[in-house]
């Protein structure tokens, strides 16, 4: 059963809301809501085995390293390699006979790294089996987030809440499922659909430009559908998960876009990444000013960013290619006399919006691997 796709999900999905809308906001039972998302858990992995016991494993695996680093957190940095290395091995390395590969380990992966670095900030001081599993296993997020942060999530499993309240969290959960759905089913349907009909064709140039910008809208809309659909649900179990998307179409810099675009992995990396670095190297007097710091710092997250995505070319070059682009945006809007002069001007902002929107576009077509083919057909014609 795979979530937000299957019918048997939605299903089981409208079987479970209706009595846990009945007791949510008189029972706040840790326990009852633990059940329900294992239940579902179960049912994605129920029908392959080896993946499922491996999953178990797993996730003990990653409990013991968080129980290290409550009485060890000098040695933070090692129980962070520790946990990252299933993902490593899985992703990376491509050990082909291990079986760590179940779906959902790299948002697991994110959310446990937080855990281990909040613990060693001194943000997190102790954390129960109940709570771990909870969080990790909420199943709403569990394949493709959006991120939550665990402290915040502790919060909201806590907090009791009167009806008046909770009547709140379901309509507003309604409203966000139901235009996730629309987003993801009929908007994103109907771009796919004109991208197959160009990928049926011959490569040019001009429909390649015309596939980039058709599959940029088809991301956005399945992607956001997704995630919508994932708050909406986690609404209705009084979980005040964030949103992912915040219309990245209206960007006015690269930087705006990565504030708007899939914003729960963003922050994460800047959070954990991106911060971690420069204070780091504050810290350790590296490079000459705090731009130069920057721009390393961007280069280094956005690359990691991209290899994420996969060992490919494709996701590669994305992430070079918007680190390039941050680090770009950063030493311009630093160093201009101009931006900083014309920066509120409604004309210089409509046309660095026009210029944000075709340079995501054309990240999406790196990413789309169209770019390459669109490469190799080019050499093979003029040399």
């Amino acid at each position: 059963m795979t979530f937000f796709s299957d019918l048997n999900f939605f299903i089981i999905l409208l079987i479970v809301i209706f009595p846990i809308s009945i007791v949510n906001y008189k029972v706040n039972s840790k326990y009852l809501f633990l059940l329900v998302n294992l239940i579902f858990i179960h049912l994605l992995f129920k029908n392959n085995k080896i993946i499922y016991i491996s999953f178990i494993l797993f996730l003990l695996y990653e409990y013991i390293l968080i129980r290290l680093t409550i009485f060890s957190n000098e040695l933070y940095k090692h129980f962070v390699f520790l946990a990252i290395l299933p993902l490593i091995l899985n992703k990376f390395l491509f050990v082909k006979n291990i079986h760590f590969g179940f779906i959902g380990i790299s948002y697991i992966t994110f959310k446990i790294v937080e855990i281990i670095i909040e613990i060693r900030d001194g943000l997190i001081k102790e954390i129960n089996i109940v709570d771990y599993m909870s969080y990790l296993l909420f199943f709403p997020t569990f394949i493709s987030g959006p991120i939550d942060r665990y402290r915040r999530f502790k919060e909201d499993v806590s907090n009791k809440i009167s009806r008046n309240d909770y009547l709140e969290f379901l309509g507003t959960g309604i409203d966000k499922f139901l235009t996730g759905a629309f987003y993801k089913f009929i908007i994103a349907s109907f771009f796919f659909k004109y991208m197959e009909i160009i990928s049926e064709k011959p490569i040019t140039i001009i429909s390649t430009i015309g596939y980039s910008y058709l599959y940029g809208f088809y991301l956005f809309f399945d992607f956001a559908g997704y995630s919508l659909m994932a708050v909406g649900v986690a609404y209705l179990f009084k979980i005040k998960v964030a949103d992912n998307f915040n219309k990245p179409f209206l960007s006015t810099d690269i930087s705006d876009f990565w504030n708007r675009w899939h914003i729960t992995l963003s922050f994460w990396f800047r959070d954990f990444i991106f911060k971690r670095l420069t204070y780091n190297w504050i810290q350790k007097d590296k490079f000459e000013n705090n731009l130069v710091r920057a721009v390393n710092a961007f280069l280094i997250n956005m690359f990691i960013m991209g290899i994420w995505h996969g060992v490919n070319w494709s996701y590669i070059l994305y992430g070079i290619y918007h680190g390039v682009l941050l680090s770009a945006n950063e030493v311009y809007q630093k160093r201009s006399k101009f931006y900083k002069k014309h920066k509120k001007n409604k004309y210089y902002k409509f046309i660095s919006w026009l210029i944000t929107l075709n340079l995501v576009m054309f990240g999406f077509l790196i990413f789309s691997e169209r770019f390459i083919l669109l490469g190799k057909m080019l050499v093979e014609k003029y040399f």
